[in-house]
């Protein structure tokens, strides 16, 4: 595939390298950004940022009542609220019946209102705490403000909170808020 590039022909998405006789695809160059672009965002966008599976609704419902924030398009909410589980769920830019949000191009799936994080809370202290990849570098301030998702974090436990629910990726070495 060498002789490929030189010759200016774009390389393969996927190749099969030589691994001993075991057969595997490998993504190669483009593969990722291409499924990022054309399967990935726009599932991210009409449902959530994480998809749940039984196992997970399951140990939520447990936990219930629950409330959301940075709900997007209610997804979450509405799997639980569907297995019977009290979820209440907030966005502080829910998606309006034309589905206009900066992260969300769709309608909700179940009724989101409109709240922000730390007063919600703050109020629903009674409840566990779900936050579904609530972080989001696109949501980084100039103004050195600390991230919604920590602030709501610290309200929730300074009005009683106890306990939380995360779901998503947390990056070993990043600031701790």
């Amino acid at each position: 595939s060498g002789s490929r590039e030189a010759s200016g022909a774009a390389p393969p998405l996927l190749v099969k390298p030589p691994d001993r006789g075991v057969e595997r695809l490998v993504a190669g160059r483009g593969l990722a950004e291409t499924f990022l672009q054309s399967v990935q965002a726009p599932l991210q966008h009409a449902f959530a940022f994480a998809i749940p599976n039984g196992a997970a609704l399951t140990a939520l419902a447990a936990h219930a009542p629950l409330v959301e924030l940075g709900a997007g398009t209610g997804y979450w909410a509405s799997q639980l609220r569907a297995r019977g589980a009290a979820c209440d769920c907030f966005d502080l830019h829910p998606p309006d019946e034309h589905g206009s949000n900066a992260f969300h191009a769709f309608k909700c799936w179940t009724r989101v209102d409109q709240g922000e994080g730390a007063e919600v809370a703050t109020r629903f202290a009674t409840h566990s705490l779900l936050l579904v990849w609530p972080y989001s570098l696109a949501m980084d301030g100039e103004d050195g403000r600390v991230p919604w998702d920590a602030e709501a974090l610290a309200a929730y436990t300074q009005a009683g909170g106890h306990t939380v629910a995360h779901v998503g990726e947390l990056k070993a070495g990043g600031p701790v808020h």
